[in-house]
């Protein structure tokens, strides 16, 4: 799995700390489990990504879910190829689910950042509700 958190010199330079933070929040609901996916880097280049956006109809929380699209610079192992997002979004949705993109309301040097909301169906999981501490396991 790749992460397009900004590499840590650039985090030195913004007065952050080198390592970035992933945070992954889940909450059981009546009818589904949701997972905010979320870090403390920059978010994504509005600007960078404007003209694409522009171009290509999608809205840019749609455009991030189309095949053939990837913010990555250059092309590695395990990304830059435009496939990840599209797949996950696939995945989720032949479960039932849903896959979002939640933008905060800030926007620092061109970058906006922003939450992946995940709601997938009980029926993914393997829930005992009934226990005081539910444990959540994917199916």
């Amino acid at each position: 799995m790749d992460h397009g958190i900004e590499l840590p010199e650039h985090r030195v330079k913004q007065n952050e700390s080198p390592m970035g933070n992933i945070h992954v929040e889940c909450q059981v609901e009546s009818s589904a489990i949701e997972i905010r996916y979320s870090d403390d880097g920059r978010g994504l280049p509005i600007k960078e990504l404007a003209d694409k956006v522009a171009a290509e109809t999608p809205a840019l929380d749609d455009l991030v879910f189309q095949t053939g699209f990837s913010t990555a610079k250059t092309v590695s192992d395990i990304s830059g190829r435009g496939v990840g997002l599209a797949a996950i979004k696939s995945e989720i949705e032949e479960k039932g689910g849903s896959i979002t993109m939640v933008f905060g309301n800030a926007e620092v040097e061109d970058y906006k950042p922003f939450t992946f909301l995940i709601t997938l169906p009980h029926h993914y999981f393997d829930l005992d509700l009934d226990d005081s501490e539910t444990s959540v396991s994917a199916a």
